[in-house]
């Protein structure tokens, strides 16, 4: 008997124990309740596409979700959403949205979704946009909460931190929930460069852990610590044409038959590139050699001989390669036509090609550099009046994610007693 009660004195102070923790989510009155017949606004990093599922959660006064939440979809692909019938709701809400969406940089919809987050207070209006911004302060507005803050103050600390990262000091910018990238006020214009930035030409996977690393580093501080992170971002906002993505938008808004005013943010991505302390770090690796001789990405001269190379470049996920050849005059280097080599149509102005690849991959390039070159002048009659071997050029330049990192400006070194008879041999891979 005894025991029995011992069994049921425990299962009773289980039981005490588990509704005491599910209370801890519930309302604990420093919330106020609001009627809510719609919640409604625009899901955007470009505009989310049709089939967007949107969730919104119910969040105590501790922005602890009560357990009561709300789904819909969005039903077009301009990124709008509705969820009607509400009913009576807490104040603080916590909005997240997955899905496709158009990738405002590449003019394409995205080839993976992504997830954002908003939180709001429903007090300040029902029709919250879930963004990059308010995904970007999320955090640390339940970090500042956590410690005392209030929710507005912690929002208004939040929005400012994150947009300092990117160098925007405006006065006066409505809550992140409150922009629109088809607005035509300076928030709006701030929310659609920040969106471009953290987007670059990056895959869509890439972006969005891009966007968890640095809302996850500014969360206790507000400041982006790590230094790696704040590269991408300035690559970003070097590699991007932000007449281009307003061209796009635009475009695209007058498709969808959406009445729009993309914003001029082009001088806020300019300022940014410009101003930021932020230092290019490149991502790529370069061995010393490669399976067709030394790696000529990783020579420190500015000089080499004639002959074979590798062009040899680890290329990690989420990077974007593109290296050009170029010489002053045709001839003077060749590459072999070898499985897996993604080149160009051979640019006759330039005299270069370019190779492009997607990470993860490990590039090896077979890359001859031609022996000797004849350097003719001629009078108006096409005679020749001048010959002379010369030490030939050849301009190597390497973009990561569309900028520019690495620029090897080589001479090629001839034998030093060559007669004017000798000839290169011609090599396989140039048409």
């Amino acid at each position: 008997m005894k025991k029995s009660i011992l069994l049921i004195g425990v299962a009773a102070m289980a039981f005490a124990a588990c509704n005491d923790k599910d209370k801890a989510n519930e309302l604990n009155g420093d919330e106020k309740l609001v009627d809510v017949a719609a919640i409604s606004g625009n899901v955007q990093k470009g505009p989310f596409i049709n089939g967007t599922s949107v969730r919104v959660a119910e969040l105590n006064s501790n922005l602890q979700q009560t357990g009561r939440s709300f789904e819909t979809q969005i039903a077009d692909n301009s990124g709008a959403f509705e969820l009607k019938s509400v009913g009576q709701l807490s104040q603080y809400v916590e909005l997240h949205a997955n899905g496709y969406y158009y990738n405002e940089v590449k003019d394409d919809v995205s080839e993976s979704q992504l997830s954002l987050y908003a939180l709001t207070d429903l007090n300040s209006g029902t029709t919250p946009n879930i963004n990059v911004l308010t995904t970007l302060e999320r955090p640390r507005v339940e970090y500042l909460t956590s410690g005392g803050t209030s929710f507005a103050d912690a929002k208004q600390q939040a929005q400012a931190e994150v947009l300092r990262i990117f160098n925007i000091d405006f006065a006066d910018i409505n809550n992140s929930e409150l922009l629109n990238i088809a607005g035509s006020s300076q928030g709006d214009a701030a929310l659609l460069a920040v969106s471009a930035i953290l987007q670059g030409n990056l895959t869509a996977g890439a972006a969005s852990e891009l966007i968890a690393s640095v809302a996850s580093d500014i969360r206790t501080d507000g400041k982006l610590d790590d230094a790696k992170l704040g590269s991408k971002l300035k690559g970003n906002a070097m590699a991007i044409n932000p007449d281009e993505i307003r061209e796009y938008l635009a475009n695209r808004y007058k498709d969808l038959g959406v009445e729009a005013s993309v914003p001029d943010f082009g001088g806020i991505v300019r300022n940014f590139a410009a101003k930021t302390e932020f230092e290019l770090q490149s991502n790529l690796e370069y061995p010393s050699k490669g399976e067709f001789g030394n790696n000529v990405l990783a020579i420190n001269d500015t000089a080499c001989m004639y002959g074979s190379y590798s062009m040899a470049v680890k290329v990690p996920n989420g990077t974007e390669l593109d290296i050009k050849v170029s010489a002053p005059k045709r001839g003077i280097w060749y590459f072999e036509m070898l499985p897996g080599v993604n080149y160009s149509t051979w640019n006759e102005d330039e005299n270069s090609r370019h190779f492009r690849y997607s990470g993860p991959c490990t590039v090896d390039i077979h890359l001859l550099l031609s022996k000797v070159y004849k350097d003719e002048i001629c009078d108006q009659h096409g005679v020749e009046i001048f010959r002379e071997f010369v030490n030939n050029k050849v301009k190597i330049e390497v973009f990561e994610n569309g900028v520019l990192t690495m620029v090897k400006d080589f001479t090629i070194l001839q034998e030093e007693t060559c007669t004017e008879d000798f000839l290169y041999d011609e090599k396989p891979g140039i048409d």
